[in-house]
């Protein structure tokens, strides 16, 4: 993997001279390795499983060099986001939304369907999501049920259950929902 900056350099273009588009990620390659290694020893040591967000940088060559490290998988804010780095050969994503557009459900359905190997959860964070992710995936059949994490959250945040007693109603929905497994907890 070159650096952006040899690239440009290479091609006689410079960022500094306004000869590219913007906006464009420059990385420096050594504190972007020194990182990656740094926090993949930090895992390893402290055997916790690592799902970046990919979304920062969608660049193949850095989400590449993150696997290689060792990550678990990479965490994506939208299905548009999974297909992409499925499209990159990512087989575990964690999508940090609840998903609920029947466009996205059928892609996760099929996908699921489709690749064994695929692991994809996602997130609910109320009674309502929860049927209609289960719902739809009761018509579209796929080969096993879809992994889900609860989100929890305090009193005022932006998503995620607020009180025990919510989180304890969403996990019974998931209980009852035979398209859908309860993994863990969340929280944002």
């Amino acid at each position: 993997m070159s650096s952006p900056r040899s690239q440009d350099i290479e091609l006689g273009q410079s960022i500094v001279a306004g000869d590219l588009l913007l906006p464009r990620l420059v990385v420096r390659q050594t504190a972007l390795e020194r990182n990656i290694d740094r926090m993949a020893r930090f895992c390893r040591d402290s055997e916790v499983w690592l799902a970046p967000h990919a979304k920062t940088t969608m660049a193949p060559g850095i989400l590449r060099r993150q696997l290689e490290a060792g990550v678990w998988g990479f965490t994506v804010a939208t299905v548009v986001q999974a297909q992409t780095l499925r499209s990159l050969g990512v087989e575990r994503l964690l999508i940090a939304n609840q998903v609920v557009e029947p466009r996205a459900i059928t892609w996760l359905a099929d996908e699921m369907s489709r690749d064994d190997e695929f692991e994809a959860i996602v997130l609910v964070d109320s009674v309502r999501g929860v049927s209609i992710l289960d719902s739809s995936l009761a018509t579209l059949k796929p080969s096993r049920p879809l992994e889900v994490l609860i989100e929890l959250a305090e009193a005022g945040g932006r998503s995620g259950c607020r009180t025990d007693e919510e989180a304890l109603r969403v996990a019974d929905a998931i209980r009852s929902a035979p398209h859908l497994q309860l993994v863990g907890v969340e929280g944002f």
